[in-house]
């Protein structure tokens, strides 16, 4: 199966940079993914929306995983931070320590994964916040930015949530990247407060942590 240059399977830090030089040459061209025309899409956005099927993460597309988190971040970040602060964005992605926390969650099913056409275009995941067990922190949640506005980060957020909330959890918390805040207050997060996420001793990334209170469905009495 052929996949244009911005899919190519990465394991490093120095493999990334090139990647995503290609990968901004191949956007405005429509290039997409995994057997899938070189031209932009011409099928409506809904009819490649049913097309999408989301499923369990598998321990086995861990470099594919951390590829697709790492051009994502990159698009998140651009013009808020610089492009050394994203090189350290890109390290701390392909660290030790965050390949060992998706890891686990992929481990325990908790993360879970949207493909089309076998191409993997998006993640989310969730992990217990604390031993009291009522606070589910969402995490790993990335989108291609190919497949913007096609309601993949929707479905994926909505996702994890319904599975927290089985298992018992009903606030759910996120650390997203300034960036990314705008989207989960669609969503109903409010912004708790506001901060940094230490990627290493030189590099922090501007966060919001915010927070959202499940939705319990009302009991109508006879």
């Amino acid at each position: 199966m052929n996949r244009s240059t911005a899919w190519i399977l990465i394991s490093s830090k120095h493999e990334f940079a090139h990647a995503c030089v290609q990968y901004e040459k191949d956007v405005p061209k429509g290039m997409l993914p995994s057997g899938m025309s070189g031209s932009a899409p011409t099928a409506p956005a809904s009819d490649l929306a049913r097309a999408i099927e989301i499923g369990p993460a598998e321990i086995d597309n861990m470099s594919e995983l951390r590829h697709l988190h790492a051009l994502s971040a990159r698009r998140l970040a651009a013009g808020m931070l610089s492009e050394a602060e994203i090189a350290s964005f890109a390290s701390y992605i392909y660290s030790e320590a965050y390949s060992a926390r998706i890891a686990d969650i992929v481990r325990v099913r908790r993360l879970l994964a949207a493909r089309l056409d076998g191409a993997l275009i998006g993640t989310a995941g969730w992990t217990p916040a604390n031993d009291a067990g009522a606070v589910a922190r969402l995490m790993g949640v990335f989108i291609s930015p190919l497949y913007a506005r096609l309601g993949v980060g929707r479905r994926l957020v909505t996702a994890v949530e319904a599975e927290a909330h089985q298992a018992g959890f009903a606030v759910f918390t996120i650390r997203a990247p300034l960036g990314a805040a705008e989207f989960f207050t669609r969503l109903g997060y409010d912004v708790a407060s506001h901060g940094v996420w230490p990627l290493d001793r030189d590099a922090a990334l501007p966060v919001a942590f915010m927070r959202k209170i499940a939705r319990v469905a009302s009991v109508q009495q006879p």
